[in-house]
């Protein structure tokens, strides 16, 4: 019931007015490395679900939403790719058989 709620908020305009906000505050940049484009805002806390404060939330690159998640692999060599995972399909393709 709970993962219901929450696959319902994150279609909400409460939560796109959320995202808004957050891509402000990142000016479209990764909150983690500040290099790749902000692609997932990403809960630091799930306490206040539904009413989250800023400072709960951060917008990651996809590459630093996997870290934050633990769905990385070999970090060395992705982190000096230009524009994260997506520029190595062979990583999507691992990950997504874990």
């Amino acid at each position: 019931m709970a993962q219901d709620f929450y696959h319902v908020y994150l279609q909400s305009d409460a939560w796109k007015a959320l995202q808004a906000r957050i891509f402000e505050r990142c000016n479209g940049v990764c909150e983690k490395c500040g290099q790749r484009p902000a692609k997932d805002l990403h809960h630091l806390s799930y306490i206040r679900l539904g009413h989250e404060r800023p400072e709960d939330v951060v917008y990651l690159c996809g590459f630093c939403h996997l870290v934050a998640h633990g769905q990385r692999q070999d970090y060395e060599l992705l982190k000096q790719q230009p524009y994260g995972i997506e520029a190595m399909p062979t990583f999507q393709a691992a990950a997504a058989s874990s």
